[in-house]
């Protein structure tokens, strides 16, 4: 993974490259100031959405700065294997279901194809179980994404399960 390296003086730069910043590393500075993304947009001529994909995506990684996203993944690995176990037999998933819906939360990052590749699968045939699973879940047909419904039903259930049983000790 690359690193931002940061010359503090003209002098500390080994090469001529290395005394002109990055755009990633002047813009990892502005974010340090009291400017908004508005104006850090304005700055370097890129859109608010270019700029947030280019923190979140590249800036942020390179800094060993966590994203919601990763963290929302670090979490969804916490939920432990017999949750998701009694949600499958709670929505009377079938075997290939049950795989799809693991895969679904434990590697959201996956596209449908890379699921379907994993268990061997058709792209057709994990769509089918996909939405199988959306049917069972009784997730409605919205504009929303539906695999984002799952796994933010899933967390939900997680997080009442453990209020529940923190209530339950004594």
């Amino acid at each position: 993974m690359a690193t931002l390296r940061f010359i503090q003086a003209p002098e500390q730069a080994e090469k001529e490259e290395d005394r002109q910043r990055t755009q990633e590393q002047k813009i990892f500075l502005a974010l340090h100031e009291t400017k908004t993304y508005a104006e850090i947009a304005a700055d370097f001529n890129l859109s608010t959405k270019a700029l947030s994909k280019l923190v979140t995506q590249k800036i942020y990684p390179m800094a060993g700065i966590k994203t919601r996203r990763d963290l929302f993944q670090e979490s969804l690995l916490r939920i432990p294997r017999w949750h998701l176990e009694a949600l499958c037999k709670e929505y009377c998933f079938t075997k290939k279901e049950r795989l799809t819906f693991f895969l679904m939360i434990r590697k959201p990052q996956f596209k449908r194809g890379e699921i379907a590749s994993e268990l061997h699968s058709s792209d057709a045939t994990i769509r089918n179980h996909m939405h199988s699973i959306y049917k069972k879940m009784a997730i409605a047909e919205t504009g929303t994404k539906h695999w984002t419904m799952v796994i933010f039903q899933v967390y939900k259930t997680w997080q009442t399960a453990q209020e529940r049983s923190t209530h339950e000790r004594p």
